[in-house]
C-alpha cells in the first residue's frame, strides 16, 4: 500500500493542495481509485461508505486531468442540493493554483443564473439529476462532449426517484466518456445500469476493507423507549465538549427532539424535510460554525453533510440497515481525530442490532446506564424553558391572505432574524394578521429588524396592543 500521495506521480500543484488539506497517508479507497482514474482506461462501480475519503479519491485525479479553459469536461451528479454545494467546496480545495470554474445546477436557484454560469465556460458541472436533466432537455447544457461522468451516492439518487433522469443523462452523454459510480450499496438496478452504459467496467468493493473508521469508538445502551430522553440528557451532561448529530427515524421526531432540547437551554436545533430549504441551510450553517453544538436530523435531511471535528454521533433511533449504521457513524472519527458513536437499543431493536453487529464485525461495547449517574427526577418537565422569561406579544401584518401558515411564519422569522422556532410561542395566524409571543429580548430584535418594513400601510411588526379591561372580563 502507498505510504504517501507522492507515489501517485501527481503534479507539485496537487501535492501542495493535498498537504494544505492536512492529508498525509491515502486511505484504502484512494489507493485503489486514484491510479485507475489517472490511467483513464476503465469505468468504475465503487462500493464505498461515508468517511472513506471517496470525494478526494475522484477529485484529486480529475483535477490533474482537467485542461484549464476547456468547458464541460466533467459532470458530477449528487442526490441533494446540500451535497452538490459540499462537493464543490471540496473540489475547489484540491485545485491549488489551477484555475477551474465550477457550475452548480440544483432546484431552488434561478435557472437563468445557472445558464449564465454555464456560458462562462465551467470545466466542471455539479448538479442534482432533476435540474441537470432540465438543462439538458432545454439545450442550455450539452453533455455530448464531456470526458467524465460521476455519480456520487447513486443509491440515494435511486431512492429519491431519480432513476429515469439518471438513465436519460447516461443516454445523452458522450459515448466515449469515462463513467464512475460511487454507492454505499449496490443493488441489482444500479449494477445493471452500470453494465449497460459503460464499456470497460471494473467493480470495486471498499466497504469490506474499510467498513468503519478506526478512530470511532462504538458503544450502546439498552433501555425502554420512554427512557430515551432521560438517557440522552445524561449523556449530554456526562460528555464534555459535545458537538454532534443525533439521528432520528422520522422528521417529526427530529423536529420535536431539537425543539425539546432547545427549550431546556441546550444549544440545539433540528433539520427535516418539512423545513424550507433556506431555513435548513441557515441551521446547517450555524452548526458548521459551531453556534449550534447539537443537530437533530433524519438520514435524508443530513444527507450530504460533511462536517469536520464532530465529536459524537448518537443513534437515537436504530437505523434500518447495517449500511446506514456505518454511514452514520462514519461522520465522526475523521481526519485523525477520535470520535464516539452511541446507539440506543430498545427491546424491539434486538433483531436488527444483532444483524448490524454480525455484518460490521467490530466491537460495539455495551455500557450501563448507571454509569451516567442519572438522577431520578422529572427534570425535563420541571426546568423552566427559556421562553418563560419576561415575554412580549407581537403583531405581524401577515396572515392566511398572504399564504402564511404557522410553519411559514416561523420560517419567515428565522430567515430574517435567526430566532429559531423553539423560542416563539402562542402563534396565532388570522386572515390578515398574526400574533406571536417571545422573550423581551427576542421581541426587541424582531422589531428592530422590521422597523422600516411595511405590508401596505401597516407596519410589518409592532407590539400588540394590550387587551382592554372590558375584553378581559
Amino acid at each position: 500500500m502507498n505510504q504517501n500521495f507522492s507515489h501517485f506521480n501527481l503534479s507539485l500543484n496537487a501535492i501542495k493542495a493535498i498537504e494544505k488539506k492536512g492529508f498525509t497517508t491515502p486511505t484504502f479507497i484512494q489507493n485503489e481509485i486514484i491510479p485507475l482514474i489517472l490511467d483513464g482506461k476503465k469505468d468504475l462501480l465503487v462500493q464505498a461508505q461515508t468517511g472513506t475519503g471517496k470525494t478526494a479519491a475522484f477529485a484529486i485525479p480529475l483535477i490533474e486531468k482537467i485542461v484549464e479553459k476547456k468547458p464541460n469536461q466533467v459532470l458530477i451528479m449528487a442526490p441533494t442540493r446540500e451535497l452538490v454545494i459540499q462537493l464543490s467546496k471540496e473540489i475547489y480545495s484540491f485545485c491549488g493554483r489551477k484555475r477551474i470554474k465550477i457550475a452548480l445546477l440544483y432546484g431552488g436557484q434561478s435557472f437563468d443564473s445557472q445558464v449564465k454560469r454555464l456560458k462562462q465556460g465551467a470545466e466542471i458541472v455539479i448538479g442534482t439529476p432533476g435540474r441537470t436533466w432540465d438543462h439538458i432537455n432545454r439545450r442550455s447544457y450539452k453533455t455530448n462532449r464531456i470526458d467524465y461522468l460521476i455519480f456520487d451516492e447513486v443509491d440515494e439518487m435511486m431512492k429519491a426517484g431519480f432513476a429515469n433522469d439518471i438513465e436519460e443523462i447516461l443516454k445523452n452523454s458522450n459515448r466515449n466518456r469515462k463513467t464512475f459510480f460511487f454507492s454505499a450499496t449496490i443493488p441489482e438496478k444500479i449494477s445493471r445500469l452500470a453494465k449497460v452504459y459503460t464499456k470497460k467496467l471494473e467493480i470495486i468493493n471498499t466497504s469490506k476493507k474499510e467498513i468503519t473508521t478506526q478512530l470511532t469508538k462504538q458503544v450502546y445502551f439498552e433501555m425502554f423507549s420512554h427512557d430515551k430522553f432521560k438517557v440522552l440528557k445524561a449523556i449530554l451532561a456526562y460528555e464534555q465538549g459535545f458537538y454532534g448529530i443525533i439521528f432520528c427515524k422520522t422528521k417529526l421526531k427530529a423536529g420535536h427532539l431539537g425543539r425539546r432540547l432547545a427549550k431546556l437551554g441546550y444549544s440545539a436545533d433540528g433539520i427535516h424535510g418539512d423545513l424550507a430549504q433556506d431555513v435548513r441551510e441557515q441551521i446547517i450553517g450555524k452548526f458548521r460554525q459551531q453556534k449550534i453544538s447539537i443537530l437533530t436530523a433524519t438520514d435524508v435531511a443530513a444527507r450530504g453533510l460533511d462536517i469536520p471535528n464532530l465529536t459524537h454521533i448518537i443513534n437515537y433511533s436504530l437505523p434500518q440497515t447495517p449500511e446506514v449504521y456505518v454511514h452514520r457513524i462514519g461522520r465522526t472519527g475523521r481526519a485523525g481525530k477520535e470520535g464516539t458513536a452511541i446507539t440506543f437499543i430498545t427491546p424491539e431493536d434486538d433483531g436488527r442490532f444483532f444483524k448490524i453487529k454480525k455484518t460490521i464485525k467490530q466491537n460495539i461495547h455495551k455500557l450501563e446506564i448507571e454509569d451516567l449517574k442519572i438522577k431520578e427526577r422529572e427534570e425535563e418537565e420541571t426546568l423552566k424553558p427559556i421562553e418563560q422569561k419576561k415575554t412580549s406579544r407581537l403583531f405581524i401584518a401577515l396572515g392566511t391572505k398572504n399564504s402564511i401558515t404557522k410553519q411559514k411564519l416561523l420560517d419567515f422569522l428565522y430567515k430574517n432574524t435567526e430566532i429559531p422556532a423553539n423560542r416563539i410561542n402562542d402563534v396565532l395566524v388570522a386572515e390578515t394578521f398574526s400574533f406571536i409571543t417571545t422573550s423581551y429580548e427576542d421581541a426587541e430584535k424582531i422589531i428592530e429588524v422590521f422597523k422600516d418594513k411595511k405590508n401596505g400601510k401597516r407596519k410589518m411588526v409592532e407590539l400588540a396592543k394590550p387587551k382592554s379591561e372590558k375584553t378581559k372580563r
